[in-house]
């Protein structure tokens, strides 16, 4: 094994990351598609009525990081969708401790998917646990932009442009929160939780999470307040066992039917 060409690679790896993170400025896309303006955050929207799906496909496109509660939040309804169509690897996982809910939030990291059906799933990680690095180790400053940048960056380079297109409109130009530009990534210093679904009837997409499953809707369901990191590893394992059993709260339940009906929808 030639450990000096292992080492200098690790190296010229970290630099370019270090690059991006620093020197990386988004470029606002263009695209001859129409993309709704008017969505709320938590709803389950048609963006346009393009198909961005391969003939005969329907695609998934789930974005988060790994200690996000939303994405946690969302991984329950994802997971019972995609038993129908596939098969899933999934982890227990737990959230980062978040101030704002009071709590850790029990959720899913996905593995692996493999397709059953004509529906395809696709998830992409950005940050690690506590949203101070990249998931490869690379540290980032959430005081500035750069988890912004490095998450726009990520997305560009490992998924179709339109993805892009959607998220970059949505997140950063779009006005869906009330303060600083109204952009959502740079009023939370980081990309946010999206899912966006694609087949022959056009896009569908949420953000943060699937009304009416939340990161409180998540506590409730599971008769708690608050959870530390590790109980709410212990309270996914048991989640997950429980809907592996076809026990299944109800506000995840309502969010996967809604997903279905797109999915539905798209098929039909």
């Amino acid at each position: 094994m030639n450990w000096k060409v292992i080492f200098g690679t690790t190296i010229a790896t970290v630099i370019l990351i270090t690059l991006v993170l620093y020197f990386y400025t988004p470029i606002s896309p263009s695209h001859s598609y129409t993309l709704t303006p008017d969505v709320t955050m938590g709803e389950i929207v048609k963006i346009t009525s393009q198909d961005f799906a391969p003939p005969g496909k329907i695609e998934i496109y789930f974005i988060s990081w790994y200690g996000c509660p939303n994405g946690a939040t969302s991984s329950w309804a994802l997971y019972l969708l995609l038993q129908k169509y596939g098969i899933v690897e999934v982890q227990p996982h737990s959230s980062k401790f978040d101030i704002k809910i009071g709590s850790a939030i029990p959720g899913l990291i996905f593995l692996n998917y493999t397709p059953k059906s004509n529906v395809i799933f696709h998830f992409l990680y950005l940050y690690n646990q506590y949203l101070n690095e990249t998931t490869t180790g690379i540290p980032i400053n959430i005081s500035t932009y750069q988890a912004v940048y490095y998450g726009l960056q990520m997305i560009k380079s490992s998924m179709p442009q339109w993805v892009y297109n959607i998220v970059y409109y949505y997140e950063i130009e779009s006005k869906l929160v009330n303060a600083g530009n109204g952009s959502v990534a740079f009023y939370a210093h980081h990309l946010v939780t999206i899912c966006i679904i694609t087949g022959p009837k056009g896009t569908w997409m949420f953000i943060l999470y699937p009304n009416p499953l939340t990161p409180l809707g998540i506590l409730k369901d599971l008769n708690a307040t608050s959870f530390t990191p590790s109980q709410a590893v212990k309270e996914a394992s048991n989640l997950l066992n429980e809907i592996n059993k076809g026990i299944v709260p109800q506000n995840i339940l309502q969010a996967e039917e809604n997903l279905n009906e797109i999915i539905t929808e798209e098929i039909g």
